[in-house]
């Protein structure tokens, strides 16, 4: 289960409720960056992967990154998106031979044969439905939140999420695949993977601007296909006893 855990943490009440099936309001957080803390929630199986774990979101204009550092940066997984037709994921995972550079189409999903069984149709779906409840409200950072519940396309799971209202992006096309297009910032959601609950709650949020630095692919990250990292991965976890249990 560690593969599949490290590689899927990027991203389930009596309310009356409406639904919302795409988001219909024009993105007012252009540049900027947004940390989210990331805990297990419940009895989680393996409490220490998430050992000062966090998420960082950076925007600017049509350049999106999602960074994931796990175990206190002991690993790390990141997801760039440009303008291009294409999504480039970096992993630095140290017990790998080296750092690994994945070029993706752009709606090709990044994390299928990990999260999803190779079996799920994973084309993208436009019209997923959001479930809203507008009297379920909370504040993270100051900043006012409504409940929304929602689907996680390919599974029978569900995200939990307290959505802004008033911070909108434009979702990222790798997080859209999996939860549509999203009315609203995420303050907070929860989400299952694989049998664990996890918590991702917003720690800041700040308009600023963001070096194009930020979205370059480090030169000691080396380029290999995506079917290549499955099998270098396959191949470590079968060499190693760290697989055993988890």
């Amino acid at each position: 289960m560690f593969r599949f855990l490290f590689l899927t943490l990027f991203f389930g009440l009596q309310f009356n409720y409406s639904t919302l099936n795409a988001q219909d309001a024009t993105p007012n957080f252009t540049e900027g960056f947004i940390v989210y803390d990331v805990k297990p929630l419940h009895n989680s199986s393996v409490p220490e992967l998430y050992r000062e774990t966090s998420l960082t979101l950076y925007i600017k204009d049509n350049q999106v990154k999602l960074d994931l550092k796990m175990l206190a940066g002991f690993l790390e997984v990141q997801i760039l998106e440009n303008e291009n037709q294409q999504n480039i994921a970096l992993i630095d995972f140290p017990l790998l031979s080296e750092k690994s550079n994945i070029t993706i189409g752009k709606n090709d999903e990044i994390f299928s044969g990990f999260f999803f069984p190779s079996n799920v149709n994973m084309s993208p779906q436009k019209n997923i439905e959001i479930e809203i409840f507008n009297k379920d409200k909370t504040a993270i950072l100051g900043k006012s939140g409504y409940k929304a519940i929602v689907p996680v396309k390919g599974s029978k799971s569900k995200a939990s999420m307290y959505l802004s209202n008033k911070i909108i992006i434009d979702t990222p096309q790798f997080m859209e695949n999996y939860l549509g297009e999203l009315p609203g910032l995420p303050l907070n959601a929860e989400i299952t993977i694989l049998g664990e609950r996890v918590s991702l709650t917003a720690k800041e949020i700040r308009k600023t601007k963001i070096s194009d630095k930020v979205f370059e692919v480090p030169a000691d990250y080396k380029e290999k296909s995506l079917q290549n990292f499955r099998s270098e991965l396959d191949e470590f976890f079968r060499e190693s006893d760290l697989g055993t249990g988890l």
